[in-house]
């Protein structure tokens, strides 16, 4: 008793980004074999770093926005998904902030 010890010291302001990117007006539209997918990817707080897209469960692949470089906090994307097979197809997008937070957003599609 009465050794303990006490400190304090005050940082610099900091901001913490908890807050994931939001996938919006995700469209999917099927055009024979072919899929067109468009969507934004919008975070109020940081940039959207990485959008990638999975089909029926499958591995992930990188999206590029529409104007090649993922340096807003709003990107707009337009991808054409081809040779899909006629049946019905689960294409689910994930966008991830560059603090790390990410979401998903999911359409269903039937190919002809």
């Amino acid at each position: 008793p009465g050794q303990a010890l006490t400190a304090e010291k005050l940082s610099d302001h900091f901001d913490v980004d908890n807050t994931p990117p939001r996938i919006e007006s995700l469209k999917a539209e099927a055009q024979g074999s072919t899929v067109r997918l468009t969507f934004t990817a919008t975070d109020t707080f940081n940039i959207v770093r990485e959008v990638a897209y999975a089909v029926d469960a499958g591995d992930w692949i990188l999206a590029w926005p529409v104007d090649g470089l993922a340096d807003s906090r709003q990107e707009r994307f337009e991808l054409t998904l081809s040779s899909l097979s006629p049946g019905e197809h689960s294409i689910v997008v994930r966008a991830t902030d560059v603090a790390g937070n990410a979401s998903a957003g999911r359409a269903l599609i039937e190919v002809p």
